[in-house]
């Protein structure tokens, strides 16, 4: 097998650096150029999966059950990217939730302060794939940490979609 090109090596710790809270060092500041750098996005969303493997898998071989197991791999990931994600999906749900038109749906997603919609959502959200991973843990242990992998680098890709094809 061929190494990395150190190209994309570094983009691959430029993008773990912009997606994780991983201590990855510190990296020359440049702006993130998403369609150069895009062959690098699955390759750190699988590496960001597989930090929630590494949770699950810890989580087994201590002989947890596959709802607590399942909970430590999404906990781990929250931890990892900073809940990123989750602060996004709780503005947008109180946006929309609560705003009748565009100004106000872009007020309240402006706002820190999490309401009812984003609560919710949250709750649904973590529950949700707590529950799917447990179903997938209960089959196979692989089976769910190879999922954690795929699904990490396929949701990057999945995000960037939408940047390069939509104006800003």
């Amino acid at each position: 097998m061929e190494p990395m090109p150190r190209g994309l090596f570094a983009d691959v710790l430029t993008f773990l650096r912009f997606y994780t809270r991983l201590p990855i060092g510190e990296g020359a500041p440049s702006p993130l150029d998403f369609a150069r750098m895009a062959p690098a996005l699955p390759i750190a969303g699988a590496v960001i999966g597989a930090t929630g493997a590494a949770g699950l898998l810890a989580a087994r071989i201590c002989h947890l059950p596959a709802l607590v197991c399942a909970l430590v791999a999404v906990a781990v990931l929250v931890l990892a990217t900073g809940a990123l994600h989750e602060d996004g999906l709780a503005d947008v749900a109180d946006g929309f939730g609560g705003g009748a038109t565009r100004e106000s749906k872009l007020a309240i997603m402006r706002d820190s302060r999490v309401g009812t919609y984003g609560a919710l959502a949250l709750c649904f959200s973590i529950l949700l794939r707590v529950a799917v991973l447990a179903s997938l843990l209960e089959r196979s242990v692989a089976l769910a940490a190879l999922a954690l992998v795929f699904a990490g680098a396929i949701s990057r890709v999945a995000g960037l979609a939408p940047m390069m094809w939509l104006p800003s």
